[in-house]
């Protein structure tokens, strides 16, 4: 839960404070890039620079057999799924999260699928590029994957030769695009 949020000052910023302090919880809703960009307009942009450090926490995983045990859809090493707009896409097994199984991604399928067509968007946190590949297939125009964990932007990498359409892929340190995306995907 959020414990804090800044907001420029303005009759709305008072109701907003006043009405996350007496909440027991916060909802989030799905919105359009634009309406994001318009509350929080009068925000001055400042550059990001991180540099994430992890420590390995697990020997190496054969992640063939992982999913082979898990993932709806896995034979000849590939899973498939079809997607709500009926479109049947593949991903290969690797060291990035998402293989069709988790409740989250599935819902995040359905929910995306009115939102890409057409649109530039954003798959933040790309793991398996599960989001990415299914974004392209429903018709985006192009989507831009991030991660700051090795395998899953290698794992991106990969499922990506199994699609067309134009996507790009960013780790830590490397410039995002400067136009804005349309739609911003994250499971």
């Amino acid at each position: 839960m959020w414990h804090k949020i800044s907001l420029p000052k303005s009759g709305y910023s008072e109701k907003v404070h006043e009405e996350l302090q007496a909440a027991s919880s916060v909802e989030i809703s799905l919105v359009e890039c634009g309406e994001v960009i318009e509350l929080f307009g009068d925000f001055e942009v400042v550059p990001v620079s991180y540099a994430p450090h992890a420590e390995p926490i697990r020997s190496e995983i054969d992640w063939t057999a992982q999913w082979t045990d898990h993932s709806p859809g896995y034979h000849d090493g590939v899973s498939s799924v079809t997607l709500p707009t009926g479109k049947t896409i593949s991903l290969k097994p690797g060291g990035g999260f998402g293989d069709f199984s988790h409740p989250t991604t599935k819902l995040m399928l359905e929910l995306m699928a009115p939102y890409v067509s057409g649109k530039t968007c954003v798959d933040v946190g790309c793991g398996s590029g599960i989001l990415t590949v299914a974004a392209l297939a429903m018709g985006a125009k192009e989507v831009w994957a991030i991660d700051i964990d090795p395998l899953a932007l290698a794992h991106t990498r990969e499922n990506l030769l199994l699609t067309d359409g134009k996507s790009r892929v960013f780790g830590p340190g490397e410039a995002l695009p400067k136009e804005t995306p349309d739609v911003i995907l994250c499971n």
